[in-house]
């Protein structure tokens, strides 16, 4: 079942610095993106239902995600407040 809605904005393996909970768990490379959510290659253990924060270079602020699926490389973000910048407005930037 498809979690995002939208057009899935391919990264270019950008780092995405993860939390939980105000602590550092680690990096992870970014995969696609868009206003829902975020895919990630990661090897941090995260697991589906898991609240996590993520921040990429040029956010202000980490973005609160609900961990939606998760296996030992890769997980599917879904965002629970919309990113102030992402690829779907470059041209702001």
């Amino acid at each position: 079942m498809e979690h995002r809605w939208g057009n899935r904005i391919p990264l270019q393996r950008e780092e995405v610095a993860v939390c939980k909970a105000g602590r550092a768990l680690g990096r992870a490379r970014g995969v696609d993106i868009n206003r829902s959510g975020i895919g990630l290659e990661c090897e941090l253990g995260l697991h589906a239902g898991e609240m996590v924060e993520v921040q990429l270079a040029g956010w202000k602020h980490p973005v609160r995600c609900l961990v939606v699926h998760a296996d030992k490389n890769r997980c599917g973000l879904m965002f629970l407040s919309v990113p102030e910048k992402g690829p779907w407005n470059r041209e702001e930037q």
